[in-house]
């Protein structure tokens, strides 16, 4: 258990990684903090994303102004 980890990803038009990229780390280090940076991308990088902070409390998303955490 990776519980004082925290790893920060920054993202921008990766609509096609981003679920692999975080399902990969929720594997690989259990407990750790997530934090996704996504700089205003004008894909659907952040709808993905998102779709992990509604499943695991240790997943942050940050997009421009915006925050969305559970």
């Amino acid at each position: 258990m990776f519980s004082r980890l925290s790893i920060v990803v920054p993202a921008f038009n990766e609509q096609d990684g981003i679920k692999i990229v975080i399902s990969t780390l929720i594997k690989t280090f259990p407990g750790a903090e997530i934090i996704i940076v996504d700089d205003g991308s004008s894909d659907h990088t952040y709808k993905n994303a998102l779709d992990f902070v509604s499943l695991s409390s240790a997943v942050h998303l940050y997009w421009g102004f915006l925050t969305m955490q559970q």
